[in-house]
């Protein structure tokens, strides 16, 4: 989950365990399983556990978030 040098960050609020609102600072580089390591590092939570959905569909690992 390394940083490329001169990558953009943006700020997104995942919502987590439906009431807790996460802010992760993600790069714009980062893949879906980049945010899962990164949610599950701050909570305490296997990253293998961790769904990401959006628009009500479930983002597969592969995907780059931009």
């Amino acid at each position: 989950m390394a940083s490329v040098r001169g990558s953009e960050k943006f700020p997104i609020s995942v919502r987590f365990n439906s009431s807790t609102n996460i802010p992760v600072q993600a790069d714009l580089q980062w893949r879906v399983s980049d945010l899962k390591q990164e949610i599950g590092k701050s909570q305490n939570v296997d990253p293998s556990e961790l769904r990401i959905i959006f628009a009500g569909r479930e983002l597969n690992n592969h995907l780059k978030l931009k």
